[in-house]
């Protein structure tokens, strides 16, 4: 494949959610079996496109690229092509960078009414790439969700399940009432979301907890589970509403506290 397709289907693949390594062939030397700028993409699951050699040496640069994926970071790589490093007899060095492209925060919104309508814009401000999930067309658009990746319309728990949700992604669900919300709870709790958001009452939640009891679900002792969704700043606007969901929901990504900066200062100076 050419740089400018190679190109073309990384950005198809990152629009839909999926992470990628690409690597390139940064030096070279003696016998070695690409050029210099080769490249090649690695996906998730070890799905390639492209080559930078082919056989054994290829081989281990996928694996290389898959841990630099799980760590989401870049990673520069070496490789001898010699029988004792890996069983190769070019007898040649080839070196490449690893480059990651990988989303750390994804967000999946369960409902498409007032309150995901501002999380959404909210999300949309903080670079967070997120999808939106609702049974009607009329509210599930791209006029009111105009930043999504994508608006689906359809079951919010079946489509839920269908989408790539991850340990990266968090899932907040404002359905408009009860029997969606349960459901998408279930849906929700069966992914390996790092945050789970269900919005409504304290009494609402213990209810729908003892329903998902019944069905041998814990969502009580489950830590990824956040109901009443979001964070005690006051206020009751759906701006303000999206605000809270999306604090507890970054405070919750990178382990922070959520305590104000200045009594974490009094703290240290202590």
């Amino acid at each position: 494949m050419t740089p400018s397709e190679l190109l073309a289907a990384l950005s198809e693949r990152l629009a839909r959610g999926q992470s990628a390594a690409m690597v390139t062939v940064t030096g070279c030397s003696g016998s070695a079996p690409r050029e210099i700028g080769a490249k090649m993409l690695v996906f998730e699951g070890g799905e390639t496109l492209g080559t930078v050699g082919g056989g054994r040496f290829e081989a281990q640069a996928v694996q290389d690229a898959l841990a630099a994926l799980k760590e989401g970071a870049p990673r520069n790589a070496s490789y001898e092509l010699e029988p004792r490093m890996l069983g190769m007899y070019c007898g040649g060095r080839v070196e490449v960078f690893i480059e990651v492209f990988c989303e750390r925060l994804k967000l999946v919104i369960l409902g498409a009414g007032h309150v995901a309508e501002k999380t959404a814009a909210l999300a949309a401000f903080l670079g967070v790439p997120h999808w939106v999930v609702d049974d009607r067309e009329q509210y599930a658009s791209r006029a009111r969700f105009p930043c999504a990746r994508e608006v689906l319309v359809g079951p919010m728990e079946t489509v839920l399940k269908r989408l790539r949700v991850d340990a990266d992604t968090a899932v907040a669900i404002v359905t408009r009432c009860h029997g969606f919300d349960l459901r998408c709870l279930v849906a929700a709790l069966g992914t390996p979301a790092f945050y789970i958001g269900m919005i409504g009452s304290r009494t609402k939640t213990q209810r729908l907890f003892e329903l998902c009891r019944r069905r041998e679900l814990d969502p009580a002792g489950d830590p990824r589970v956040h109901a009443p969704i979001g964070l005690d700043l006051g206020g009751r606007s759906p701006e303000a509403i999206a605000l809270s969901i999306l604090s507890e929901i970054l405070m919750t990504k990178h382990r922070a506290t959520g305590k104000s900066l200045r009594l974490q200062h009094e703290t240290h100076a202590l």
